[in-house]
């Protein structure tokens, strides 16, 4: 679907558009967690310009397929949203919105600068789906993390131990079953060697 509109071509009774768009079109805007729709992503887009400024309301809706957050079963989520963006000459946003010849408007737009040929109701768009979407969709409110992906209990004791740390396991079994053996060297004797030194000095000097 084009989104790029010449308002040329946007007659005095208002211009409708309507269009299919693919998942795979829509892949850099969704996270991992979304696999696909369920056929293609419907949208409706209704355009008139009024006095200084262009106004388009938009509504799809699709069957996203995604992952469950939690258990990551598969589940169907409906996609549906609308929006409104207006576009007007820049620092001008008192142009008439409430009543038009092909819709109206129930709350205040999003306002864009109005360029000079076209106008890019992409970014609208985009807005719109990122908000529809919900951040970990849930295939059910009381769904529970599988017995696999759940952190081991340390009173249990029926826990395994991974093999890829079975190794270190025994290698720590075996370093505290050797007897502690620690060398202590006393002070004494290690000043032994200087004050026998000594000793044999003074001894020496007697001697003489």
């Amino acid at each position: 679907m084009e989104f790029l509109v010449d308002i040329d071509r946007i007659p005095t009774k208002g211009l409708s558009l309507e269009g299919e768009i693919s998942f795979e079109d829509l892949r850099p805007l969704l996270s991992e967690q979304w696999v696909g729709f369920d056929g293609t992503l419907s949208l409706t887009i209704l355009i008139e310009v009024r006095g200084d400024g262009v106004f388009a309301r938009g509504e799809f809706r699709a069957t996203a397929l995604a992952a469950c957050s939690r258990c990551a079963a598969d589940v169907a989520f409906d996609l549906h949203n609308t929006f409104v963006a207006a576009y007007a000459p820049e620092g001008k946003k008192d142009v008439q919105f409430e009543d038009g010849v092909l819709f109206d408007i129930s709350k205040p737009p999003v306002w864009y600068p109005l360029p000079a040929d076209k106008i890019d109701l992409l970014e609208p768009f985009e807005e719109a789906l990122v908000f529809a979407l919900p951040n970990y969709p849930r295939c059910q409110d009381d769904c529970e993390i599988p017995e696999k992906w759940r952190a081991p209990d340390p009173d249990a004791e029926s826990n395994t131990i991974d093999p890829r740390f079975q190794k270190l396991l025994e290698i720590r079994e075996a370093m505290a079953a050797e007897p502690a053996t620690t060398e202590k060297t006393s002070t004494k004797n290690t000043n032994s060697g200087p004050q026998s030194a000594a000793g044999e000095t003074r001894n020496d000097k007697k001697k003489g």
